[in-house]
């Protein structure tokens, strides 16, 4: 199963040619991810955690096409990945036609922030993330 969301890219996102600036990826994604962390728990709970904090420590992009302001995408997240204290994510940007615009993969490690160290992985957050895993 996939996480969806349909976005419309900002005027204020691209650059002097209108094309969607790269480093806007990353808020893209991001706003993405926290409205998909947010359907598990409320966005303080998932963000603003005085136990645990949720860093994102790998991030890379792969461009396939360029985007410019006006345009509606889908992005879609799944998890690649769970190990004992961190995940893998892959999400993929496409046209409203279906022609994909961008891969991202990013590596997210639950964090102890008392102590600085990682953490497992807590039980009912890896139900969750088992919901977004690929089945075969």
């Amino acid at each position: 199963m996939y996480y969806e969301k349909q976005l419309r890219i900002p005027f204020s996102f691209v650059d002097a040619a209108g094309i969607l600036f790269f480093a806007r990826v990353g808020d893209l994604f991001h706003q993405v991810y926290e409205d998909w962390w947010t359907e598990f728990a409320d966005w303080q709970a998932s963000f603003a955690s005085s136990e645990l904090a949720l860093p994102l420590v790998s991030w890379q992009v792969t461009y396939k096409e360029a985007v410019k302001a006006g345009d509606i995408i889908s992005i879609r997240l799944h998890v690649e990945d769970i190990g004992k204290s961190s995940f893998q994510l892959e999400s993929k940007a496409f046209t409203g036609e279906g022609r994909l615009l961008w891969t991202t993969r990013s590596t997210h490690v639950f964090v102890d922030k008392k102590t600085g160290k990682s953490l497992k992985i807590p039980n009912d957050r890896y139900n969750y993330l088992q919901k977004y895993q690929p089945t075969s």
